[in-house]
């Protein structure tokens, strides 16, 4: 078991802040329901457009299946379910692997921001694997369902090895229509944003894939969340680089916040450009605490041996009952990640006991 420094002063200061077994969690801030208002604009306090975004990912993570049957669309509920495992996994991946935060003005530490806005206000997460190919670790955030994702025709960010440093550092593709390597791969997944059901500030409702639910029937002529995961490994060193990110809308198509996706949307003024809810980017976020760089502002790093516990834990939380796991999310949404890991580290840790 890993036993750094870090992780014990993580444990010990967690300790001293809450007992986690399996009990009920109680009341947090902010209020977890999605209404209209949860949906920002540009205009919207930036600590407010934070708060929404905790609200819209709690709502995606832990959706409002009996929704589906009421409208004649549950055909759908096994594929919401297994996209908001997919994202439940990834989200405790951030929690127990811990961020390596990277700011504009050079400085780092942990990501002080809440840890649902890793994947709300732009920009990628970039996930270093010692070990690891991306197949495995995406046959363990799928549960062995790749076919959640589908391969796309381009990417606008990749990876490259830094020569001087030998680390590996997220770049701008100059030509995002070039032919991939055969040691990369580029994978988009369409979810439901915001959870099925939830209103839109255009009056329709969040349904399958991010299409729109309106006057009881789905439109696809819109469509609001995309993750976007690129992965490329370097068999020299025996890494692999993965960068998510999730987009206002799928390429190709225009969400109902009236923001599109095309090939300029990463070149064209940044500023008229919104997150999947409906705020700025972190590039336009006038938050108090310095903005993350803009390339690799957001990492995490996972050895073999890291990774082959922190699943184990995974997959523990993920057996509780839907109500414990909602507790937990409450807990590590709305906080930084050196909360998330403390918290999620000594409940795990607790429950051996």
């Amino acid at each position: 078991m890993i036993r750094s420094p870090l992780f014990l002063l993580l444990i010990s200061l967690a300790l001293n802040l809450f007992a986690a077994k399996d009990q009920d969690m109680g009341p947090v801030s902010p209020t977890f329901q999605t209404r209209r208002e949860s949906w920002s604009t540009p205009d919207t306090h930036p600590e407010i457009q934070l708060g929404n975004g905790v609200d819209l990912i709690y709502a995606t993570l832990f959706q409002n299946l009996s929704f589906l049957d009421a409208v004649g669309l549950g055909g759908f509920k096994q594929e919401i379910y297994a996209q908001s495992l997919f994202l439940r996994r990834l989200y405790l991946v951030f929690g127990l692997g811990g961020v390596e935060y990277k700011a504009m003005d050079g400085s780092s530490g942990y990501w002080p921001f809440p840890l649902a806005s890793m994947l709300t206000q732009g920009q990628r997460v970039l996930v270093v694997l010692t070990g690891i190919s991306y197949e495995e670790f995406l046959n363990f955030l799928t549960n062995g369902n790749l076919d959640l994702f589908y391969k796309r025709k381009y990417s606008s960010h990749g990876v490259k090895i830094c020569e001087k440093t030998d680390t590996l550092e997220e770049v701008k593709i100059k030509n995002p229509l070039r032919s991939f390597e055969s040691t990369e791969i580029v994978l988009g997944l369409d979810f439901p944003f915001g959870g099925v059901g939830t209103v839109l500030p255009n009056g329709g409702c969040v349904g399958p894939r991010g299409w729109e639910i309106k006057k009881g029937k789905l439109k696809k002529n819109k469509q609001i969340g995309h993750l976007h995961l690129y992965a490329r490994s370097f068999p020299s060193s025996n890494r692999t680089a993965i960068l998510i990110g999730i987009e206002s809308c799928a390429p190709g198509s225009q969400n109902q916040l009236g923001c599109d996706h095309n090939l300029l949307s990463g070149i064209r003024n940044q500023t008229i450009n919104r997150s999947v809810s409906g705020g700025s980017k972190w590039a336009q976020l006038n938050v108090s605490v310095a903005r993350p760089a803009e390339y690799a502002g957001k990492k995490v790093h996972l050895s073999l041996r890291k990774f082959r516990d922190i699943k184990k834990r995974i997959e523990e939380i993920l057996a509780l009952e839907e109500k414990s796991q909602e507790g937990i999310f409450r807990k590590i949404l709305p906080e930084d990640s050196f909360f998330a890991t403390g918290f999620l580290w000594t409940y795990s840790e607790e429950r051996k006991k």
